[in-house]
Formats: C-alpha cells, sequence, structure tokens
C-alpha cells in the first residue's frame, strides 16, 4: 500500500512539473489523460477559458485496451478536425511515454497532421 501512495505522489509531482510548463490555447489545446485499471480517458482542454473541448474515453469500446485506445484516438482525432483544431499540446500527465499513452498520442497525431 505505502508504495502504491508513493507511484501516485511522484506521478502528481510530476504532473504539476509539467503543467507548469505547458498551456493550451483555443488555436493549439492541450491533450491530457487520466489512465484508471479499466479505461483511458483523454480531453481537448483551453487552458485561457478554463473549458474542456472534447473529451473520450475507453469505457464503451469492446476490445483489447490497447484496440479501444486506438478507436478512441480516432474518435478524438475526428472530433478535433471537425472543431477546426491542427496543433495539439500533448500533456503526459506524470505518466511514462510508452505503452497506451504512446499508442494514443501517435494515433492523434498521425490523425491530426495527415489533415
Amino acid at each position: 500500500m505505502l508504495i502504491k501512495k508513493a507511484k501516485r505522489t511522484r506521478r502528481k509531482m510530476k504532473h504539476l512539473s509539467i503543467r507548469k510548463k505547458i498551456r493550451g490555447t483555443a488555436e493549439r489545446p492541450r491533450l491530457t489523460l487520466y489512465k484508471s485499471n479499466t479505461a483511458l480517458y483523454a480531453q481537448l482542454i483551453d487552458d485561457t477559458k478554463a473549458h474542456v473541448l472534447l473529451a473520450v474515453d475507453t469505457r464503451k469500446i469492446k476490445g483489447k485496451k490497447s484496440e479501444a485506445v486506438i478507436k478512441a484516438g480516432e474518435i478524438l482525432a475526428d472530433k478535433a478536425i471537425k472543431n477546426k483544431v491542427t496543433k495539439i499540446v500533448f500533456d503526459r500527465a506524470g505518466y511514462r511515454y510508452h505503452g497506451l499513452v504512446k499508442i494514443l498520442f501517435d494515433t492523434v497525431s498521425k490523425k491530426i497532421l495527415k489533415q
């Protein structure tokens, strides 16, 4: 229990230090995520207005976690393109850039950069 709490605390501290440097705007919103044991949640946020532009999660998407994250990333990218978002700032929220985090960011960036 103590180790799990320490991990969570370290991630929160990393996230705070990242958030000091990263800001999202209406033209270039911040893509942030949260991972739970069962799902991955992603949001596009405009920090100047403190407003969530788009949100998607993997709770209702069937399949393996990695396949669900790919589908969620495609849905988020399609919604972003419809809202005329062409650039995004990635906020990994203290998580390491591998696994599901990397899959989500790669999927979104490929879709948006193709446009």
